[in-house]
């Protein structure tokens, strides 16, 4: 919908009043308009009275139905701001409701994930039901299909509600009850119903507590939670959320706003004021929290005379007996145990007695005194991902859901988290370390920044200097708000803002001019082009290559030649390092996605990295150059002069790629993985470049007398600078918290020039990335052709680069791809020629290479030099361009006599990746390339059963799989009437890779595409393909039915480097018979070969194929699926009279 209609629908423009180019939008329809008014009005659930729909929908009761109908059938919250229509005009209760939307999911058969988060959390509360219940609801609902009574899903779903928490300040209200009601209520519960019919709603307090629980859950009243213009709520670490999926509908979109937004000192209104969002809205949202126990009210809510003695042991009274005043529990950053801070206002403050805790229980928690604004401590998903894993603490996982899912931790709420983190190991085994260490320098640096006199020596003659409070803010969470309004949120409630070092590239930094920032000062500082910044102004860096998206590389380039390990960086993803061996593939296949920056990282093997904390002190910066002091290192010296160092916290990456002695393991502090430790993803790939391991923890003064470790100036070069706190390492931590102390880095005169230092560093770095963008020619906007300027940004909102750029030698140019000029082609092809005693048979026509010379390619903008290396694939030793499959002619044989009787060696696809989609979309330029025809398939026509070549597979003398007269193909709709739970689908077309999936029922599929299991509609993963159910072709004992759709909901969601499968093929097959040779690397590739391909061709006439690996026998069935029969038996024809006739290769059956 229009953003301009949607605004003056909720503004109730009525169609007269529009304005022309709004109708216009509309094709000058009324009807249209009205269309989009009623859709619009179902979508937010609006009241029918006082919004313009009203004027469109007649017939109220219809519109409240059509609403309701929309809700349940899109899994949203329940409408509880209609409570007084849906309850007692139509009767439909919160717990009929849910009931509904549970037995219409099951039926379906869908995943408990198909529930939003907030949805989810409801039905559990009301319900009782769960993950692990309705897994066990559904295996229930389908044994009992087994015999002959079937139970419905509705028959297993509970009866009534189960007992939910009910606060004393909620109103109870009579909902639809009729006189056969009244005829079996209790005497209690009449008296009850009678106040609320005569003297209108009341408190739940005020009433007896098992009382108002009884009615509830019978639907004889409805709980509204009522929620004022000044009410205050606090949000305590999460209890009861279920983390499935967002829906992103507009009441959702608000809940998220709104919890990263507010605090205990801002009320209602002012939180809608700052939002710029209706207020009613607001308190919708806030009640919704409320409600569903996220959030606790402030403030006085019930006098105690007003309260019924039976709610004296009511849970929910009872769960605030426990909250202490934070003032009361502050720690330490010297001791890190609780004390009593001298000057704070809590030691005016006496012990109340448990009288008096009852009375404080049912007011409110008391809002500390002491200074409004705070420090806000920015935070990316990845520390959460990190707490949340490691299994730390008992009690962790709460503060950490809290985290991700409000984007926020409150300093009301640190202390218990604090607690938490006490609990934490200080070491672990194996990669649990790196969660361990994160845990443990989080506290440090939260101890250090809270409450810290020392930050705040300035405060003033009548402000008590007791520190700041602190607030964790995650980035993702504030960038859900559109910039004005973050900046509106940010101003209002903080002093100061800290980011952690180094935060995700996969995310947006926070930009903030007020309140100052410790930080990265704009999203480009966190990109590559801060980087190649940092390289050009201090003419030192390591070799370094940016490549702009499409381009596509035949070789390495000469500058990474002698390098054994390389640093690459996909545009908008955290860097990894990978050996130069087998980088072509992963390079090519990143450059389909994104821009990539490529860099020398190590000659022999990884390289050695320090990381210098700034700023500097002075006696950093004496002395000569040596491994334990080398911030005198020119490089640095020159960037002080560039970059504002003194005014901000970080560190430096130092490089040192000749590392050729390596440093003793006793000699070499292990620390905890930087911001080279996740892992590579190239939006989709399902290639994962190798996770550096690194050998030091930052920390160069520990270093003195170590033996092997290189102290020339030269092989150290600067490879990035991080401004904020590091979390990845203790000790560098530490030493960045006093240096912050040292510097007075919090004085309001340094972050005066912090703000200075910090425009002028964003308009150098801006300017810089503009000067290369600039393209010679500029684009023709009439031409439809997008020029080096007109690319889409990048999601961060950081330009794309638009050349392939070269820092070598001290200097960043543009890049032309071109061979160096003093370097023959004869020289390469003798080169090649030499190595083939070690790669194997090479099939190199030097003849013609020196006639053409280097074949060059213009992709993405750019000559890139092509030189053609025809290299079979072995299951040992690296190739250097991306592994398309081979011809027959060019598989070798077990023994080079052509006379021998003997099987052929198939090709082994250690190297290769088969996704289906991504092969589809490179298919006929690798033909093109490798000079093979065209399939004998017409693209996107249906494929015949007569087209596919008949096979069998065997394991030693077992037959595994065989497909002799593959099965008839059918249009989707056809196969949704056949397909039971746990079949194998197999999709098929002309041209086309088969693409399998397993059908979990609902119409729905799980599968394999593009890098990543997904849960789809059958005819969404069939994209126009007709299909066939595929569960008798292989031969193993398959698993039930049951335990099929689970493995393969289990496995949705998971992504790049976390797969375990080659092809969707392989996962289907894995799902349905449970077995390792389905996954890479399941089967070790050595020896006999244990598989053989058996290819049934037309004369009773036979090929057969031996493979080390099930894995590597399926990729190339599939390739002569794709290929199809005829151009198989064309290379079949070409290779056998090659060879003299086929002597020893065709055999009959």
């Amino acid at each position: 919908m229009n953003t301009d209609v949607e605004f003056h629908i909720r503004q109730n423009y009525p169609w007269n009043k529009l304005p022309a180019n709004v109708k216009q939008s509309l094709g000058n329809s009324q009807r249209e308009y009205d269309k989009h008014v009623l859709l619009y009005s179902i979508r937010n659930q609006l009241r029918f009275r006082n919004n313009l729909v009203r004027h469109v929908k007649k017939d109220e009761r219809k519109y409240y139905e059509e609403l309701l109908k929309y809700s349940r059938e899109h899994l949203m919250l329940y409408p509880y701001h209609l409570s007084d229509i849906m309850v007692k005009g139509l009767r439909v209760t919160p717990f009929s409701y849910y009931i509904s939307i549970m037995e219409d999911i099951m039926n379906c058969e869908k995943s408990y994930d198909s529930l939003p988060n907030f949805t989810a959390a409801d039905c559990l509360r009301l319900l009782g039901i769960g993950r692990n219940q309705y897994i066990d609801l559904m295996n229930q609902c389908r044994s009992s299909k087994k015999f002959f009574r079937r139970k419905s899903a509705r028959d297993l779903l509970p009866a009534k509600p189960v007992e939910i928490s009910v606060e004393p300040w909620w109103v109870a209200q009579t909902g639809y009850i009729t006189e056969d009601d009244i005829r079996i209520c209790s005497p209690a519960e009449k008296r009850a119903i009678d106040k609320m019919i005569d003297s209108g709603p009341q408190l739940a307090g005020s009433m007896e507590y098992n009382v108002v629980l009884s009615l509830y859950n019978r639907g004889y009243i409805y709980l509204d939670v009522p929620i004022s213009d000044d009410s205050c709520i606090s949000v305590p670490p999460l209890e009861g959320f279920v983390m499935n999926r967002v829906q992103g509908d507009y009441f959702e979109t608000l809940l998220y706003k709104i919890f990263v937004s507010i605090d205990e000192q801002t009320t209602v209104s002012e939180l809608a004021n700052v939002l710029e969002i209706d207020l009613g809205l607001v308190k919708n949202a806030v009640s919704m929290y409320c409600r569903l126990g996220f959030a606790i009210k402030k403030g006085q809510v019930i006098s105690p005379d007003q309260l019924h003695p039976s709610w004296k042991s009511a849970p929910s009274v009872n769960r605030l007996k426990s909250t202490m005043d934070p003032q009361k529990m502050l720690l330490s950053w010297e001791g890190g145990s609780p004390v009593m801070e001298a000057g704070s206002s809590a030691t005016d403050t006496d012990t109340t007695s448990l009288e008096d805790q009852d009375t404080a229980s049912v007011s409110s928690l008391s809002i500390p005194a002491g200074p409004t604004k705070r420090i806000a401590f920015l935070f990316d998903s990845t520390l959460t991902a990190f707490l949340m894993m490691g299994n730390l603490s008992p009690n962790l996982k709460s503060h950490a859901v809290t985290m991700f899912e409000v984007g926020k931790l409150s300093d009301e709420t640190l202390d218990s988290f604090l607690m938490e983190l006490e609990k934490v190991e200080s070491t672990a085994e194996g990669e649990a370390q790196r969660y361990f260490d994160h845990a443990l320098t989080l506290r440090n640096t939260i101890l250090f920044l809270r409450y810290n006199k020392e930050l705040t020596p300035d405060q003033g003659p009548d402000i008590p200097n007791i520190g700041l409070p602190l607030d964790l803010l995650r980035c993702e969470s504030l960038l859900g708000l559109d910039p004005a309004t973050c900046s509106r949120v940010l101003n209002k409630n903080y002093k100061l803002l800290v980011s952690m070092a180094p935060l995700s590239n996969e995310i947006r930094p926070i930009s903030s001019c007020t309140p100052q920032h410790i930080g990265p000062a704009i999203p480009e500082v966190s990109s590559i082009w801060f980087k190649l910044y940092l390289y050009h102004v201090t003419g030192h860096g390591p070799p370094s290559l940016l490549l702009s998206k499409g381009s596509r590389l035949r070789k390495l380039p000469e500058i990474f030649q002698a390098y054994d390990r390389l640093l690459i960086t996909s545009w908008g993803h955290d860097p990894g390092v990978v050996p130069t061996s087998n980088v072509l593939i992963m390079l090519n296949d990143a450059l389909t996605h994104s821009a990539v920056l490529i860099q020398g990282h190590g000659m022999h093997g990884h390289g050695e990295m320090v990381h210098i904390p700034f700023p500097f002190d002075e006696e950093d910066l004496k002395g000569e150059f040596s491994y334990t002091n080398m911030c005198v290192h020119k490089a640095l010296k020159i960037l002080r002069d560039k970059v504002d160092l003194e005014h901000q916290c970080g560190y430096i990456t130092m490089l040192n790629c000749n590392n050729r002695h390596r440093r003793r393991a006793s000699d070499a502090d292990v620390g905890g993985d930087s911001e080279l430790g996740a892992g590579f993803d190239a939006n989709g790939s399902n290639e994962s470049f190798e996770l550096v391991a690194e050998e030091n923890n930052g920390d160069g003064s520990k270093r003195h007398g170590t033996e092997g470790v290189s102290s020339v100036e030269d092989e150290w070069v600067p490879l990035e600078l991080c401004f904020g706190m590091p979390l990845f390492s203790s000790e560098l931590n530490r030493k960045v918290c006093q240096r912050i102390v040292s510097h007075k880095l919090c004085s309001k005169d340094s972050l005066q020039e912090l703000l200075h230092s910090s425009r002028k560093l964003a308009l150098k770095v801006l300017s810089f990335v503009q000067s290369f963008q600039d393209c010679s020619q500029p684009a023709d906007p009439d031409s439809g052709v997008s020029g080096p300027l007109s690319q889409p940004p990048a999601e961060s909102g950081v330009p794309l680069p638009a050349l392939n750029l070269l820092f070598k030698d001290g200097q960043l140019k543009e890049w032309s791809g071109r061979a160096p000029p003093s370097l023959h082609i004869s020289t390469l092809a003798d080169a090649a020629w030499r190595s083939s005693a070690t790669l194997g048979e090479s099939r190199i026509c030097v003849d013609d290479l020196q006639k053409s010379g280097p074949e060059l390619q213009h992709i993405g903008g750019e000559w890139l030099v092509l030189l053609e290396l025809r290299l079979p694939l072995f299951s040992m030793g690296n190739h250097g361009d991306k592994p398309a499959p081979l011809t027959y002619a060019e598989v070798p044989t077990a023994d080079p006599d052509p006379g021998e009787d003997t099987p052929r060696i198939g090709v082994s696809y250690v190297f290769a990746t088969d996704d289906d989609d991504d092969e589809e979309e490179d298919q006929d330029q690798d033909r093109n390339e490798q000079g093979e025809e065209k399939g004998a398939w017409p693209e996107g026509e249906h494929r015949r059963r007569e087209d596919e070549l008949p096979c069998a597979v065997f394991h030693r003398d077992e037959c595994v799989y065989e497909k002799k007269s593959p099965a008839e193909t059918l249009a989707p709709e056809q196969l949704l009437q056949t397909c039971r739970p746990g079949d194998l689908v197999e999709f098929v077309a002309a041209g086309q890779y088969p693409h399998w999936t397993v059908y979990v029922g609902g119409s729905q599929v799980v599968h394999l595409h593009r890098a990543e299991v997904k849960s789809s509609f059958l005819g969404q993963a069939s994209q126009g393909r007709r299909g066939r159910v595929v569960n008798e072709v292989y031969r193993f004992r398959p698993l039930s039915p049951d335990v099929v759709v689970q493995k393969a909901l289990e496995q949705v969601g998971i992504t790049g480097r976390d797969l375990s499968w080659r092809n969707s093929e392989c996962f289907a097959a894995w799902c349905k018979f449970g077995r390792r040779e389905f996954k890479m690397g399941g089967e070790l590739r050595i020896g006999k070969q244990p598989y053989r391909l058996k290819l049934l061709l037309p004369g009773k006439q036979c090929h057969v194929l031996e493979f080390q690996s099930l894995e590597d026998l399926i990729m190339e069935r599939r390739r002569n699926d794709q290929i199809g029969k005829v151009a198989v038996i064309q290379e079949l024809a070409s290779h056998l009279n090659h060879e003299g006739g086929g002597r020893g290769e065709a055999k009959g059956h």
